[in-house]
C-alpha cells in the first residue's frame, strides 16, 4: 500500500516484528504466554502453606498464583521492609515450577491514619515501598500489580476515588520502573470494567508505565461473554497510548470465580475451565480463578466458597477439571477459534510446537456449548480435549492452519482505517505453498478483499492485512469473517474476528416523542465538534440537511430530534478532518402493543426481585405509572435495591406479549445509572427454548436506547427447548429487562432505573 504511514499503521508494522517471539520480546515485559499453564493459576491467602498443601497444589499443575503483599505488612517501621515471608513463599512456588503475582495494596497504618494513600506524601511513601519490592524481587520473575479493586469502598478507604487511584499508580510504576527497568507492573486491578474509572486512570497516563491491564471480569453467568468487555477495553487503551509500543498492552484477567453457594459445584468446575480457554480466545493469556481453598466454614457465605479444594484439601470438581485441562494441553499454545455450528459453539485449536516441528507437532481442539444459563443454574457443556489424528480428513488442514498465527482477540482500528491483521505465515511441508486470504464485512456480505501470498518450504513470512472496512454498530463494534485456502484448498472455518473502533464520538438512534432521536456521545476528555448529516428526504439538491450540534465537551451526550421522514437512508456525525461516523436508520418502527403517544400503556410490567435460583420465589416491586418527566414516551420508573449474594430483577408484561412475525430487533429507552448492575433481557420461542441478550452494565444515569437483536445472535445466549440457538416463531417476551447485581457480597444502595417507548424494528 502506498502513501504515508499512519501510526496506527506503523504500530501494527512494529507489531509485526514481536510477532512470534517471547513476551519479554513482544512487549518488554516477562509476562506469560499463550502456553498452558504458563498463565493459569489461582488467588492464594497465605506465604507458609500448610502441612500437605503444596503437594496438593502441585498435583493441579498451576503455573501461577496471585497473593496480597500488604504495605501494612511489610513496612512496620518507617522506612524498613521486610519482604522474609513472601521470599519464603517464593520458594514454595519455584519448587512446583509456579510464578507469584504479588499484589502491592491497602493502606499502612503509619500514614494518612491507616485510610488509602491521597496526598503526594502518603503516594510517595506507598511508591518507596513498591520500588522497594521491586528491587528486593529483581530478576525472580515476580509479576506486580498496584492495589487490587480500587473503584471498590472496601478495599480504597474511606471511598473510591479514580482520580486518587490514578495519580498513586502512575506515581508507583513509575519509581518500581527506576528501580528495576525490567520489573513486570500490572494495574489496577478493578473489579469489574468501570468505564469511567478506567478511562481516568489511562488519561492520566498510566497505560505509558505498566506492562499489562489487570480486570477482575466478574459476572453471575457464563464466563465467554466477558470477550465484549475484552474488546471495547481494547479499544480504550488503543485510545489513550501514546506510543506504539503500548497501543496493543496486554489484558490479563487478575481475579475471577465462581462461589458454590451462588453455583453448584458442578456450575464452577464446568466454567472454570471454559473462562480460562475462553480468555486465550480474547488474546488474555493470564487467568487467575479465584481461589484456590475455600475460605471458611459457613455454607451460605459466597466468600467461603470460592475454592477449588475445600479447607481440608479434598479436590471439589472444580479442581479435577482445573488438572484435566492442564493435563491435556500442557505444553501447548492456542492459535484460533474455529467456527462452529452455531454462535454458541466453542472450538479452540491448540499446538503443542512451532517453528522448525511444526510438521509434526501434534494438535489439540478443545470443544464445549457456552450455551447461556439462568442465573445460578448450568448452561451448555464442559470442554473436551481431542487429540487430532494426522491420519484423520481434517489433521493436515488444521495443520496448516495452526501454521498462520495472530495475536487472538479484537482488533481495534482507527476512524477511517481499515482493521489490520498482522499475521506470520509459516510453511511446514516440503513444498511451496500459495496461500490466500479473503475477509468479508458480516454487516455488508459480499464485499471481499483478497490477499495471496507465496511461501516457500520451511519458510516463515509477516504480513499485515488490511480487512474489509466494516458498517460498525452504535456501539463501535463490527466483525468479519475470514477464510483462508492453501493451494486452492480451503482451510476450516474461523470464527469470525470482532472489531472495534477507537472513535471518540458514537451515535444511536431511536424513535422517541414521534421523531428519531440520535445521541451524539463523547467519550473524552477533549471538545469535539460537528454537524449531524441527514441523508434523505431533504429538499437540498444533493438530498443532505446538516444540523448543528453544540460543541461535546467532556464526556457527555446531546441528543437531536430528527423527523423520521428526514431519516430514511440514514445519519452521519460529520467532524471537520474526519470520516464521517454512520449510523443506518431501520426501515420501520412499531410501538410496542398499548405504547401510544397520547396516551399512557395499556399494558402493563411488572418488576420482580428474584432472591435466588432454585425455591424462594421472586418477590413483586412496585413501579410507577407514566412519569411527568417525558409523558410522550411514558417513561416507568423501577425503584431496587439488591441485598448481598445472588439477587436479578426482571421487568416483563403483566400478560403474555408476543413478538410480532418478522421484527428483526426491538429498541428501548433506558435511562440508567452507576451501579455497574449487568443489563440483559429474555425471550422464549415455540418450543419453550429461552434466549437471553447481554445488553451491557449501567454506567450512566442519561437516557440511551437500547438494541435487542432477536436473531439469535452473537452476544445471544439460550438454554431449553431445541436448544439449538435458532429462534423459532412465535416469539414471546418474558423479561424485556433484566438486571443482575454485580456486587454480590454486600447490600447494595436503593438504586432507579426507568425504560421507555419500546418499539419492535423490521425491514421494509
Amino acid at each position: 500500500m502506498a502513501g504515508t504511514m499512519s501510526g496506527r499503521t506503523a504500530r501494527y508494522l512494529w507489531l509485526a516484528m514481536a510477532l512470534g517471539l517471547g513476551s519479554r520480546g513482544a512487549f518488554g515485559a516477562d509476562l506469560p504466554p499463550p502456553e498452558i499453564p504458563a498463565g493459569q493459576g489461582v488467588n492464594i491467602h497465605f506465604t507458609r502453606p500448610g502441612p500437605g498443601e503444596m503437594k496438593r497444589f502441585a498435583e493441579a499443575g498451576f503455573g501461577l498464583v496471585r497473593m496480597d503483599m500488604p504495605w501494612a505488612g511489610i513496612e512496620r517501621t518507617r522506612g524498613t521492609y521486610d519482604f522474609s515471608d513472601h521470599d519464603e513463599l517464593l520458594g514454595h512456588l519455584s519448587k512446583v515450577g509456579a510464578r507469584p503475582i504479588y499484589i502491592l495494596d491497602y493502606a499502612n497504618p503509619l500514614y494518612n491514619n491507616g485510610l488509602a494513600p491521597t496526598t503526594d506524601a502518603d503516594r510517595a511513601a506507598f511508591a518507596r515501598f513498591a520500588a522497594a519490592a521491586a528491587s528486593h524481587f529483581r530478576g525472580k520473575r515476580v509479576l506486580f500489580e498496584i492495589w487490587n479493586e480500587p473503584n471498590l469502598d472496601g478495599f480504597w478507604k474511606p471511598k473510591a476515588n479514580q482520580h486518587d487511584y490514578a495519580k498513586l499508580a502512575v506515581v508507583t510504576a513509575k519509581a518500581m520502573r527506576a528501580a528495576d527497568p525490567e520489573a513486570t507492573i500490572l494495574a489496577p486491578g478493578s473489579s469489574g470494567f468501570p468505564w469511567e474509572f478506567l478511562e481516568t486512570a489511562f488519561a492520566a497516563g498510566l497505560i505509558e508505565d505498566i506492562d499489562a491491564v489487570s480486570i477482575h471480569p466478574y459476572r453471575g453467568g457464563p464466563p465467554e461473554s466477558a470477550s465484549e468487555d475484552y474488546g471495547r477495553l481494547r479499544a480504550l487503551i488503543g485510545l489513550h497510548a501514546k506510543s506504539p509500543s503500548k497501543q496493543d498492552l496486554p489484558i490479563i484477567s487478575s481475579e475471577w470465580g465462581y462461589s458454590t453457594v451462588n453455583v453448584s459445584e458442578a456450575t464452577q468446575a464446568m466454567y472454570l475451565p471454559r473462562q480460562w480457554l475462553a480468555n486465550l480466545a480474547s488474546g488474555v493469556n493470564t487467568s487467575i480463578f479465584y481461589d484456590w481453598k475455600d475460605d471458611g466454614d459457613d455454607p451460605k457465605e459466597p466468600e467461603h466458597r470460592f475454592g477449588t479444594v475445600r479447607r481440608d484439601l479434598e479436590p471439589k470438581p472444580s479442581f479435577l477439571a482445573a488438572q484435566a485441562l492442564i493435563r491435556s494441553l500442557r505444553g501447548y499454545t492456542f492459535r484460533h477459534r474455529l467456527k462452529g455450528s452455531t454462535p454458541d459453539e466453542w472450538k479452540l485449536l491448540f499446538v503443542a510446537a512451532d517453528g522448525p516441528n511444526a510438521a509434526h507437532a501434534p494438535l489439540v481442539v478443545a470443544t464445549w456449548h457456552a450455551s447461556g444459563s439462568r442465573p445460578g443454574e448450568a448452561g451448555g457443556t464442559a470442554p473436551e480435549y481431542r487429540k487430532v489424528d494426522d491420519a484423520a480428513p481434517e489433521g493436515r488442514d488444521l495443520r496448516r492452519l495452526a501454521a498462520i498465527r495472530w495475536r487472538p482477540g479484537a482488533l481495534v482500528a482507527d476512524p477511517g482505517e481499515a482493521p489490520l491483521l498482522h499475521t506470520r505465515i509459516t510453511n511446514p511441508e516440503a513444498s511451496p505453498a500459495r496461500i490466500e486470504f479473503a475477509s468479508e464485512s458480516t454487516a455488508k456480505p459480499g464485499r471481499v478483499a483478497r490477499y495471496r501470498f507465496d511461501v516457500a518450504p520451511s519458510e516463515s513470512i509477516t504480513k499485515s492485512l488490511p480487512l474489509q472496512p466494516q458498517a460498525l454498530d452504535a456501539a463501535s463494534r463490527g466483525a468479519v469473517m475470514l477464510s483462508i485456502t492453501w493451494n486452492g484448498e480451503p482451510l476450516p472455518a474461523l470464527a469470525p474476528i470482532e472489531i472495534w473502533r477507537t472513535e471518540p464520538v458514537t451515535l444511536s438512534a431511536a424513535p422517541r416523542r414521534g421523531a428519531l432521536e440520535v445521541v451524539v456521545a463523547n467519550h473524552r476528555n477533549t471538545i469535539v465538534e460537528g454537524a449531524l448529516v441527514v441523508r434523505g428526504g431533504a429538499d437540498r439538491a444533493d438530498g443532505k440537511e446538516r444540523l448543528r450540534v453544540r460543541p461535546l465537551k467532556g464526556r457527555v451526550e446531546v441528543p437531536v430530534q430528527v423527523p423520521l421522514k428526514k431519516a430514511q437512508s440514514g445519519i452521519e456525525f460529520e467532524e471537520p478532518g474526519k470520516r464521517p461516523l454512520a449510523y443506518l436508520a431501520p426501515r420501520r418502527y412499531e410501538l410496542f402493543v398499548g405504547f401510544h403517544e397520547a396516551r399512557p400503556p395499556d399494558v402493563a410490567f411488572n418488576a420482580d426481585l428474584h432472591v435466588d435460583n432454585a425455591g424462594t420465589g421472586p418477590k413483586p416491586l412496585a413501579v410507577s405509572k407514566a412519569t411527568a418527566e417525558d409523558p410522550a414516551s411514558h417513561a416507568i420508573e423501577v425503584p431496587y435495591q439488591f441485598d448481598a449474594g445472588w439477587r436479578y430483577l426482571t421487568i416483563g408484561p403483566e400478560k403474555p406479549m408476543e413478538i410480532p412475525a418478522g421484527a428483526r430487533a426491538a429498541i428501548v429507552w433506558v435511562r440508567g445509572n452507576t451501579s455497574g448492575d449487568v443489563l440483559n433481557c429474555r425471550f422464549s420461542d415455540r418450543t419453550g427454548q429461552t434466549f437471553q441478550v447481554h445488553l451491557g452494565n449501567l454506567t450512566k444515569p442519561g437516557w440511551s436506547p437500547m438494541t435487542i437483536p432477536l436473531d439469535g445472535s452473537e452476544g445471544t445466549s439460550h438454554w431449553g427447548g431445541a436448544n439449538d440457538g435458532v429462534p423459532h416463531p412465535p416469539l414471546r417476551w418474558e423479561a424485556l429487562l433484566l438486571i443482575d447485581s454485580v456486587h454480590r457480597d454486600e447490600k447494595s444502595p436503593p438504586r432507579t432505573m426507568a425504560f421507555a417507548s419500546p418499539f419492535h424494528v423490521f425491514d421494509r
